[in-house]
């Protein structure tokens, strides 16, 4: 049984509020799970004082030795599972309805149609799962052989590829783990406009647009207003990346 506690990380709090995509996506995972135990973390001394507190010292040291803040982030949720279990999704992932699949050891969605990758935005799980344990020890992998991270880009080395890795090579046939066809947590249709969006994001040097402002797309906004049957879509902020870190540094700098 997958315990009713909802896990989120982002720079903090008041980075949210200032946010108007990443607070509308929190309001409405709030309203929808009022039942839910919600905890937040913020990416620096929360996540690294909850590795501390809550695992040995030699995953303390081998989580503090990741060379990219992002590689921390990704892996602090793999941990938070093991440790406590519930549910986990990226700011930037907006519920239509509540999370209900709590009848299983753990769930994984389909990020992309016709794939085999699953999104690292969103799962849920029964603390101690051995999936997430295998996770965990990357990060030693990573320490004692540094080289591993040589011909990885951080989707591979600690995000959703790396986690697509582990389940296809060790946990395929295992029948605890749930996946759920993409249409339940990210329909295709709306792929169209995440292109849309982070085409421009990435490749319009001139563009003004942060992250923030992917709630202002009217295609979203249309997106949103229906009824979807879905359990919600991931908006894909892509808040991490190097053309949109630097932008929502600066604009939440005050609040640093």
């Amino acid at each position: 049984m997958i315990p009713k506690i909802i896990h989120q990380t982002f720079i903090n709090q008041e980075c949210v509020n200032s946010c108007k995509t990443l607070k509308y996506c929190q309001d409405k995972l709030l309203d929808l799970h009022p039942d839910f135990i919600y905890k937040f973390y913020n990416d620096t001394t929360d996540i690294e004082n909850y590795i501390k507190n809550n695992f040995s010292k030699r995953y303390f040291n081998a989580f503090m030795n990741l060379p990219k803040k992002i590689m921390k982030i990704d892996f602090f949720r793999y941990f938070v599972m093991y440790k406590e279990g519930g549910l986990y999704c990226d700011l930037d992932y907006v519920f239509f309805k509540p999370f209900d699949i709590l009848d299983n050891s753990c769930v994984l969605m389909n990020e992309w149609n016709n794939s085999e990758y699953f999104g690292n935005c969103i799962f849920a799980s029964e603390p101690k799962h051995d999936l997430w344990k295998e996770l965990m020890s990357y990060t030693l992998k990573y320490k004692k052989t540094p080289e591993l991270l040589e011909n990885k880009n951080i989707l591979g080395a600690s995000g959703p590829f790396l986690l697509s890795e582990i389940y296809n090579k060790k946990f395929k046939n295992d029948k605890s783990i749930k996946i759920c066809d993409v249409n339940m947590f990210n329909p295709p249709e709306f792929d169209a406009i995440k292109s849309k969006i982070i085409k421009e994001l990435c490749n319009n040097k001139r563009s003004k647009y942060d992250s923030c402002n992917i709630i202002d797309y009217i295609e979203v906004q249309e997106y949103l207003k229906d009824k979807k049957d879905s359990y919600g879509v991931h908006l894909c902020a892509s808040s991490w990346t190097t053309q949109q870190t630097p932008k929502l540094r600066s604009k939440f700098s005050k609040l640093l």
